[in-house]
């Protein structure tokens, strides 16, 4: 049986964005029944946004997380879903306009919001689709913004267009488990001491 043909990086930015829909769904399904989401890029054919409105009513609209979960008590997560395989097989790497987009949310929002990546590598490659929550890596972007292992320009899409932009890479370590991190998380939301 021949292997599936493996598309050149950033060469279809609506197949991206198909593929792209796929995995926010799919992180969505490894949340706890009951849990409330919120999908930002569902049927829209751009980045997620959040609006800011003005002092003088306008509303100034910023890029914001992919995805918003409530868990319950109160306990609300934001988060940048990526399906990628680490560069080099160690360093994951964001756009750093996006990163300080998120941090700025965060700041305004005064909720967490989180890095979540499906690593593509542990599930037949970018093309695969098994779903399973151990192939799953999530970090604060708080955590993640103080400092990161590499910084230089990568190929990416950026308002439809294939460009260069500056990225930012963390190695691999620094990221948690997304099983675990929801597992806290679910606790938290089960306590009744507060």
């Amino acid at each position: 049986m021949r292997e599936a043909q493996q598309p050149a990086h950033c060469s279809d930015v609506n197949g991206d964005r198909k593929l792209g829909d796929i995995w926010e769904a799919n992180f969505c399904q490894l949340l706890s029944p009951g849990t409330l989401v919120v999908r930002h890029q569902k049927d829209r054919h751009g980045s997620a946004v959040y609006g800011e409105v003005q002092p003088d009513g306008r509303i100034v609209w910023r890029p914001s997380p992919d995805v918003t979960a409530w868990h319950g008590r109160g306990i609300t997560t934001h988060h940048e879903i990526k399906h990628k395989n680490a560069h080099r097989g160690v360093m994951f790497g964001l756009e750093e306009y996006r990163l300080e987009s998120l941090v700025e949310f965060q700041i305004k929002s005064g909720q967490p919001v989180y890095y979540t990546i499906h690593d593509h590598d542990c599930s037949d490659g970018r093309l695969g689709v098994t779903n399973d929550i151990k192939h799953w890596l999530t970090q604060t972007i708080e955590s993640l913004s103080k400092e990161w292992e590499d910084k230089f320009r990568c190929l990416t899409w950026r308002n439809g267009k294939r460009v260069q932009e500056m990225t930012v890479f963390w190695h691999r370590s620094r990221f948690d488990y997304l099983e675990d991190v929801l597992d806290n998380i679910e606790r938290a939301a089960r306590r009744t001491d507060f």
